[in-house]
């Protein structure tokens, strides 16, 4: 959860690929790149259904969150797209093996019932 804090996504990269052992894996979690951004918001509709609003997806770049108190409010992330995500990994040199975009416990969507709309994270598993 902490790549989204990093500005040279392709060197953090690349270095993580330079320490790794033969057949090392590199597992990682980001907030899912295609729902979480300054560009995007929840909206429910007249019939009650939760949507979440993408705009402006294909700009990069650093953004703070509109919840100041939190987090993404305070120090901000670095939103990219998910092919950037992905583009910059081969670069590297790993080979991808699993790419997952899990779908939130019941538990999570009682507590938070917008998790039931997207997939909050993603994860991706990579080998050397």
């Amino acid at each position: 959860m902490s790549l989204m804090d990093i500005e040279d996504l392709p060197q953090t990269f690349k270095a993580v690929y330079r320490i790794l052992r033969t057949k090392g894996r590199f597992t990682f979690t980001i907030t899912h790149p295609c729902f979480d951004s300054l560009h995007a918001r929840w909206s429910t509709d007249s019939s009650g259904t939760i949507k979440r609003e993408v705009y402006e997806y294909f700009k990069e770049g650093l953004w703070y969150s509109r919840n100041s108190n939190g987090m993404r409010g305070k120090i901000g992330a670095y939103h990219r797209t998910l092919s950037t995500y992905i583009n910059a990994l081969i670069q590297a040199g790993p080979t991808i093996e699993k790419v997952i975009e899990p779908e939130s416990t019941q538990v999570e969507i009682e507590y938070i019932p917008r998790y039931a709309v997207i997939p909050i994270f993603l994860f991706m598993l990579a080998r050397k």
